[in-house]
């Protein structure tokens, strides 16, 4: 599993995504 964040205009994204797959699930405080 990839994690990393994603500052979008001071939201911080807490973002994750499986090897292999297309798809990234991100969730915020």
């Amino acid at each position: 599993m990839e994690r990393f964040t994603f500052n979008a205009g001071g939201l911080v994204l807490n973002c994750y995504t499986y090897v292999g797959s297309a798809t990234v699930i991100c969730t915020h405080d």
